[in-house]
């Protein structure tokens, strides 16, 4: 998604609100572990503070994953505060953006990339349907939440008899 920036650029304290609801362009439907096929939706505003625009807002979505313990598919709901900046990519006095800053070229802000990195960032490690999941046997694969199964009795002795 582009903004128009010209007139936040010319006007130092100029703002913007900002609401919209789409796919992000590069919105990859899966990335590994991972399914972004939601929209996104982005709630906030863009200003300009010494030349510098600043983005801040919340971003919403929803994702699916499978839990790392009993490979359960899970549809998870995403909600992340960001705040990015923008600097002028055309400035010529030798100074680079503050750090973390995104470049802006002419009149325009690309939010997708902005947006999608706030998206990955905000993934945890590992995802688990439950803290209390308890997986899979890791002898027959059966999932150990549903119920136990024949050869779960042998994994506890087995697991005292060897100290773990």
């Amino acid at each position: 998604m582009k903004v128009d920036v010209s007139r936040l650029a010319r006007m130092d304290g100029a703002y913007q609100d900002l609401a919209f609801e789409g796919f992000l362009e590069g919105q990859p439907n899966d990335q590994g572990e991972v399914i972004l096929d939601r929209p996104v939706r982005f709630q906030g505003r863009i200003g300009n503070a010494g030349g510098i625009l600043k983005l801040d807002g919340i971003l919403e979505t929803e994702y699916a994953v499978r839990c790392a313990r009993c490979l359960e598919d899970l549809r998870i709901p995403l909600k992340a505060e960001v705040h990015e900046s923008f600097a002028y990519a055309g400035n010529t006095d030798g100074g680079g953006p503050e750090d973390g800053a995104y470049y802006r070229r002419g009149d325009a802000v690309e939010l997708d990339k902005p947006l999608l990195d706030n998206i990955f960032l905000s993934f945890p490690q590992v995802w688990h349907c439950s803290p209390a999941c308890r997986g899979l046997c890791p002898v027959c694969g059966t999932n150990l939440n549903q119920g136990m199964c024949r050869c779960s009795g042998d994994l506890g002795e087995e697991s005292e008899a060897s100290g773990g």
